[in-house]
């Protein structure tokens, strides 16, 4: 049963969270290239996480930023997946707008509120508050989405 459980969140969630990686990266590209006439701004600052907010991250294309950004969101967006799904199978709840507003939310928060700065995105050095808001309703929409590539899961009663 655990095993199944586990099996089942990951393969959903990593679904999901492929999707959330794709839409987050887009959103935040479209938003930095319109704020600051380069789609990778943004994207570069999440290397913050790694480099400290002492280094100035590259405005254009960086072979090495411009990776880790794609690399640190595309990660935390399968872990926020995984854990949206396995949420979802653990309560045997359905994504709607609702849970995935709800989702989001949550993210905006531990993102913004609980993690110390040094892990929080690094978007919003680029972006207006706006942007960054963006980003998290394209997070939200993926997530109540995600019935499109994740069926109902049948119940043990069916």
């Amino acid at each position: 049963m655990l095993k199944q459980f586990i099996l089942q969140s990951l393969t959903r969630g990593l679904k999901t969270g492929v999707v959330l990686a794709a839409a987050t990266n887009a959103a935040i590209m479209v938003a930095s290239d319109r704020e600051t006439g380069s789609p990778w701004a943004a994207l570069n600052c999440v290397a913050h996480i790694v480099d400290g907010d002492a280094k100035e991250q590259p405005v254009d294309y960086a072979p090495r930023e411009s990776a880790i950004g794609v690399f640190i969101n595309g990660t935390a967006m399968c872990a926020w997946g995984v854990l949206y799904e396995g949420g979802l199978l653990l309560v045997k709840g359905k994504s709607s707008s609702l849970t995935a507003l709800l989702a989001a939310a949550g993210a905006y928060f531990i993102d913004y509120k609980l993690v110390p700065k040094q892990y929080t995105p690094g978007i919003e050095q680029r972006l207006s508050h706006r942007s960054v808001l963006v980003s998290y309703a394209t997070f939200a929409a993926m997530l109540a989405l995600s019935p499109l590539w994740n069926p109902a899961v049948p119940s043990e009663d069916s």
